[in-house]
């Protein structure tokens, strides 16, 4: 195998055909023991006999660029979603009053809650578990009570149609006669509710409006 000399270093072929020339003077078979890699972009700097490289300019100015645009494009949706938040309109927490009208039939109204609402006396309470897939087919509430459903799935139909009862959401149930409503769990979890028995039980016919 030919070789020439380059500043007293043996330089073989095959590593002079590599395009880079070692930085002391070292032996053909350990120079060539190294492993040269090359970046796509740019071929990399070497810096010692570990196998570390440097980035090129370019590439560090790749890297760090990627680095800034992300970030910008993350400040700029929370910068946005921070402004619509503070735009839209304050939205009340509504209790869903289901209550007996003057036609027999249960329906459903909302009830705003606030630090001015004056609920009923309790005097007892017990938490209900209801699976997925269970259903209570037209029934009157037992009693007039709240129900607090701490997860969700909860789906009651009344003369308006279905209505969807979400994690946190507060029922009043107060229709104890006429058709009733259903009730089921559409959920794909258990529905666990807790369920506040009022100390007044006399039912009241109609809504309530926002007196509460």
């Amino acid at each position: 195998m030919t070789s020439e000399r380059r500043n007293s270093t043996i330089v073989s072929p095959s590593v002079r055909a590599a395009g880079v020339w070692p930085v002391t003077l070292i032996g053909t078979a350990a120079y060539e023991a190294m492993v040269y890699k090359r970046a796509e972009l740019g071929r990399p700097r070497w810096t010692g006999f570990h196998g570390r490289y440097q980035m090129t300019s370019t590439t560090r100015f790749l890297v760090c660029g990627a680095f800034v645009v992300g970030f910008g494009l993350g400040w700029a949706v929370n910068l946005d979603q921070g402004a619509v938040g503070a735009q839209a309109p304050h939205k009340p927490f509504m209790m869903k009053r289901i209550y007996t009208g003057t036609d027999g039939l249960s329906h459903v109204e909302d009830i705003e809650l606030n630090a001015q609402s004056v609920l009923e006396k309790l005097t007892g309470a017990r938490v209900s578990v209801s699976q997925p897939g269970s259903f209570s087919d037209w029934h009157v509430g037992p009693e007039r009570r709240y129900i607090i459903n701490l997860t969700g799935g909860g789906q009651l139909q009344v003369a308006e149609g279905k209505v969807d009862l979400p994690a946190g959401s507060i029922e009043f149930i107060d229709d104890l006669t006429g058709k009733g409503h259903t009730t089921a769990n559409v959920g794909k979890e258990p529905r666990v509710s807790i369920q506040f028995q009022l100390a007044n039980q006399q039912q009241v016919i109609g809504p309530l409006g926002n007196k509460k």
